[in-house]
């Protein structure tokens, strides 16, 4: 389940990114309005090479564009020299004219050194408008979002074409004029740009994402697409919608969040996000994730904000399930090492009858702490796995466990069999003796009392041994 979680999040994310640079490329005609084609060429190749990452960008417009002359343009990596749009167009000049290949293929890098993977785009009926040229040396390149961008540029350039800047004698522009020659160039665009339109309209609708565009200027939104009207629950029918109501469906407790990002964008004139909820009239509660981009005047002044804003509440509702089953299974984890701590606990203990039960519940209780602990019972009756189960689940399980007999040591001399005893300590003591060593290392000792016998030997609790002499398990 994660690593589906995860492939989804990858694949809204690329969507998202193609959403973008769609949004992108459309409102290019908008910033060429009144532009010579030399800038807008330029513009059009900077945004291309940037969005696909390319090595190079060319752009060839002929003399129909515009009214100019034939003009060659490039874009180049930063990562490749300089070149000439001159050289680059003589590089490319044999897959430009004539019967070229389907594009994409591979062709000497006109930039650089190796072979790069072109893709061209016809601009008009015949090329008669120019041609459109990108280069990568990536071995996926062109993906099919990227041809999709590159078709939509295209169709922008086509556009655009239709106009014609009017001057005055002394050069200054006056006018702004539309023309078409050819019908059929301008059915094609038209249609070509449909098309780019539904595939945009089908991405947004697949990946939840919808697209806007704000003027500041006005206060207004002057563009929402189609998934944007669905993910607010708004009407169509009833026109854009003003700031003020999308601004009441956000949740009250996220709107302070909101609101600090979007002066953010304003502030330092860079994209931001957001996430946050809204709250539909029907009751409906969704989790989106919105991104602002500032569109800058020729000034650096922010004029217009555009961005995507994506429907997350299905990947909040898939992460929240993950969340939760993993909190299930990591307790369900600590039941069943429990239940397996328990089941080999005593397995040197077997045994189902309540008294035994009662026994081991003890003995858990008692190992883990430093208590003197007395086991009696009948000779037989397992006195000593009792001590062992109590060392092995205590704090020194990993020291020895000594096991001493007392019912075979004389009363009087119990102290020194266990504790050892100097040279000429008590008559026979001829020389030192240590029986007991491991008692320096706190060492757990058993030692047995045979529970019918009262003359065991066994130190009764007035023994004159200190508390802290005691062995930590007395039988």
């Amino acid at each position: 389940m994660e690593a589906e979680t995860e492939h989804t999040t990858n694949e809204i994310r690329r969507l998202k990114a193609c959403i973008s640079d769609l949004v992108s490329l459309l409102a290019l005609p908008a910033l060429w309005s009144g532009q010579e084609p030399s800038q807008i060429g330029r513009t059009l190749l900077e945004a291309l090479r940037d969005m696909l990452r390319l090595d190079f960008a060319y752009l060839r417009l002929g003399d129909s564009f515009g009214g100019s002359a034939t003009i060659e343009m490039v874009q180049v990596a930063q990562h490749w020299n300089p070149t000439t749009p001159e050289e680059v167009g003589l590089a490319l000049n044999p897959w430009l004219t004539g019967d070229a290949p389907p594009s994409p293929f591979l062709v000497p890098n006109p930039v650089g050194e190796g072979k790069v993977s072109i893709a061209l785009r016809g601009l008009g009926l015949q090329n008669q408008i120019g041609v459109l040229v990108a280069g990568s040396a990536r071995a996926d390149f062109p993906t099919q979002m990227e041809r999709l961008l590159l078709d939509v540029a295209a169709n922008q350039v086509v556009v655009v074409s239709r106009w014609s800047l009017q001057r005055d004698k002394r050069g200054a522009p006056v006018a702004i004029l539309e023309t078409n020659n050819d019908i059929t160039d301008r059915k094609r665009a038209e249609e070509a740009l449909r098309e780019s339109e539904a595939y945009l309209a089908e991405a947004q609708r697949l990946s939840h994402t919808g697209s806007w565009a704000f003027d500041l200027a006005s206060d207004k939104y002057v563009y929402v697409s189609e998934e944007c009207f669905r993910i607010f629950g708004l009407d169509p029918q009833e026109g854009l919608p003003i700031r003020e109501a999308v601004s009441r469906l956000i949740h009250p407790e996220d709107w302070d969040r909101v609101k600090r990002d979007f002066e953010k964008s304003l502030r330092e004139k860079v994209d931001a996000s957001s996430d946050f909820r809204i709250a539909l009239p029907d009751g409906t509660m969704k989790h989106i994730h919105t991104i602002r981009h500032p569109v800058l005047n020729g000034a650096g002044d922010v004029v217009k904000l555009v961005g995507t804003v994506i429907d997350i509440t299905e990947r909040k509702r898939a992460e929240d399930e993950i969340k939760a089953l993993k909190d299930q299974l990591y307790k369900e984890n600590l039941a069943l090492r429990d239940e397996v701590d328990r089941a080999s606990m005593f397995e040197e203990i077997v045994g189902t009858s309540a008294p035994l039960q009662a026994i081991l519940a003890r003995v858990a209780k008692v190992a883990p702490t430093d208590s003197t602990v007395l086991i009696t019972g009948e000779t037989g009756t397992g006195k000593e796995l009792i001590a062992r189960a109590i060392h092995k689940r205590s704090r020194r399980a990993g020291r020895a466990f000594v096991s001493v007999n007392c019912t075979a040591l004389a009363p009087s001399l119990i102290s020194s069999e266990l504790f050892g005893h100097e040279k000429g300590a008590f008559t026979g003591a001829t020389q030192r003796r240590l029986n007991f060593r491991l008692k320096r290392r706190s060492p757990s000792c058993e030692s047995y009392r045979n529970g019918n016998s009262s003359e065991s030997g066994v130190p009764s609790p007035s023994t004159s041994m200190s508390a802290s002499s005691l062995p930590r398990i007395v039988i």
